[in-house]
């Protein structure tokens, strides 16, 4: 009797449906669980179309030139681009050759967009280019004589032009001697990209303490 109890329970746990967390065991749960690792790399938000690159293409632009100041470039200015993907191919680029500048501009901007399975990344340059130095003048804060001679101290003022970066400054120089008919009073004026010009005044200057009888 116990003997008969004994096979028909063992009947019916073998009858039994599987608990719903027991579906898939062994072989097939590994597959499941690499199916569902792909789905999420293909549907995760912000991958690529392709798994394995979720990243853009790294653009980099090379310039090469004589740096100024403020940003200013006071040569010819060539940019260069790289370009660098590791996870996939590049796909395409535009406007990622190399570029040379040789006239003056307040402002060239170069654009080079590159794309991989990873997206597309589109990198800017914007070039200032001054290579023409300031255009100076320079005026004695006073006249001479009547003779065309300065009998005291002056001052020398210059002033500048400048059509690309704008002037940056200029100098100013204080004559006292010694005595001169063509003392060469010079100054310098510079522009914002860092060119300089310099330049000078021809003055006759005889100071009273020098002189003994007027010119």
């Amino acid at each position: 009797m116990n003997a008969g109890l004994s096979l028909l329970r063992g009947r019916a746990r073998r009858g039994s449906p599987r608990r719903p967390d027991r579906l898939f065991e062994g072989p097939a749960r590994s597959l499941l669980l690499a199916s569902v690792a792909i789905a999420a790399l293909l549907f995760a938000p912000g991958a690529g179309s392709v798994p394995g690159d979720p990243t853009p293409p790294v653009v980099t632009p090379v310039t090469v030139g004589t740096l100024g100041s403020n940003g200013w470039y006071r040569s010819s200015v060539t940019v260069n681009w790289t370009v660098l993907e590791v996870e996939s191919l590049i796909l395409s680029t535009s406007g990622c050759g190399a570029t040379t500048l040789t006239t003056d501009t307040p402002g060239t901007t170069l654009t080079c967009e590159a794309t991989s399975d990873g997206g597309t990344t589109t990198i800017r340059k914007t070039i200032k280019l001054d290579k023409t130095p300031p255009t100076v003048s320079a005026a004695a804060e006073r006249l001479p004589n009547a003779s065309g001679w300065y009998t005291a101290p002056v001052t020398v003022a210059f002033s500048a032009t400048d059509a690309i970066s704008g002037v940056a400054g200029c100098s100013s120089t204080r004559y006292s001697g010694p005595d001169n008919p063509a003392a060469a009073v010079a100054g310098s004026c510079s522009d914002s990209a860092g060119n300089v010009t310099s330049a000078a005044l021809s003055l006759s200057v005889r100071l009273p303490s020098s002189v003994s009888v007027a010119p």
